[in-house]
């Protein structure tokens, strides 16, 4: 599972209810992602907020983006991650294929 790779997505529980950061299958890859919104504290979201998961060979990667992660769109092979840094909306685009190899 995702936690043998060292990290798992962590559940945020707020007033009882629970909260899953957002994620994503593409292709061969567990796209998840986190945020100062998704209950992970202020300075591990200063270091990396989109885990890249290749759990068909076992091989994950961690990406710093310039905004949280509140949604993950699959487009074509690749993916968009869209999110907020303050109060602008952010679209980044991550292509899988570079991450082979």
């Amino acid at each position: 599972m995702v936690s043998s790779f060292g990290f798992a997505p962590r559940i945020a529980q707020l007033r009882g209810a629970i909260f899953f950061p957002p994620l994503r299958f593409v292709g061969r890859y567990l796209i998840y992602g986190t945020g100062s919104a998704w209950g992970y504290p202020k300075e591990n979201v200063a270091k990396w907020n989109l885990f890249l998961v290749d759990w068909a060979r076992g091989n994950s990667h961690q990406l710093k983006l310039t905004h949280d992660v509140d949604r993950i769109e699959q487009m074509g092979s690749d993916a968009v991650i869209v999110g907020t840094n303050g109060n602008d909306l952010q679209f980044s685009a991550v292509r899988l294929e570079s991450c082979e190899g």
